[in-house]
């Protein structure tokens, strides 16, 4: 527990070798209230040594309050944080948090992680292979609350191991919940959830999502609701000629062509913008079959 303005402080290692085994608490496993600025190195938090024994803690894996430029996470030793009959990692009102190198399960229902009230400027995964985060859960996997936003999510595997193995468990709930606005979803693989890979709520505004590798999901790879982002139209594929791809949308909107036999977008293609009328082209140098 690090309270009342603490700042500078250091929770386990940078190696196997120094992690803290954090288990069977009657409340979280590790609190932060109040204190900026320190630092969450790699632990095993509701687990065991070797990983062997599920010795969850009783609400939250790793809860932070009020707590800014809270870092979660080294790129040198995997961090493991198993919720317990809450979250795995709560961030509540704590701008620029990061979370990176962290395997991340969790109860039935619960969430991996969850932002709550002003955590603007955090991120989840930081682009490289070293930051990567594997969260496997059977809640939500990353839920952005309507009060929260402007959180950016790159690089992580959803429902993949280290290996990029299935890691056997299917979320009954969306891989990437985003109530709140202006978020960042960039380059991560969201694979084998029962409802849908993305999940953008009614009202939920300004999210750019671009380059995800989405497979396997129950229902869709994405799904908007009603009213949110800014009511966009989905882009339209309307001929497949010797010059390309062609097709309509939204005037002026950037179009990014997928390849998928389940219709999610598994594989990224090419990228193309729209002109002023809503009709693009995506050139394609093979004869159609």
């Amino acid at each position: 527990m690090i309270l009342n303005g603490a700042t500078g402080n250091r929770i386990g290692g940078v190696s196997s070798t120094e992690k803290n085994i954090i288990v069977s608490s009657q409340a979280s496993g590790i609190y932060i209230s109040g204190s900026g600025g320190n630092i969450v190195g790699a632990n095993n938090i509701g687990r065991n040594f070797d990983f062997s024994s599920s010795l969850p803690n009783a609400t939250n894996g790793i809860e932070i309050i009020n707590s800014p430029n809270t870092a979660i996470g080294n790129s040198l030793a995997l961090n493991y944080v198993e919720s317990g009959s809450q979250i795995a990692i709560l961030i509540n009102d704590s701008p620029q948090a990061s979370i990176i190198n962290t395997k991340v399960g969790g109860a039935p229902f619960s969430s991996g992680i969850r932002f709550r009230n002003d955590c603007s400027q955090s991120k989840v995964g930081d682009g490289t292979e070293d930051g990567r985060n594997y969260i496997v859960t059977n809640g939500s996997g990353v839920f952005v609350e309507a009060t929260s936003g402007n959180i950016e999510i790159n690089s992580n595997w959803f429902n993949q191991d280290e290996n990029g193995l299935p890691a056997g468990l299917l979320s009954r709930l969306h891989h990437i919940h985003l109530a709140g606005s202006g978020n960042t979803i960039l380059n991560n693989r969201i694979a084998q959830d029962q409802e849908h890979g993305i999940f953008i709520e009614s009202g939920s505004q300004n999210n750019l999502m671009s380059q995800n590798s989405i497979w396997g999901n129950g229902l869709n790879g994405i799904e908007i609701g009603d009213a949110a982002q800014g009511n966009i139209s989905p882009p339209s594929i309307i001929s497949i000629t010797t010059s390309g791809f062609q097709g309509t949308s939204d005037p002026s909107a950037t179009i990014e062509l997928f390849a998928d036999r389940d219709d999610e977008g598994q594989l990224y293609v090419a990228t193309t913008t729209a002109d002023a009328t809503g009709n693009w082209l995506i050139p394609y140098d093979h004869t159609p079959v």
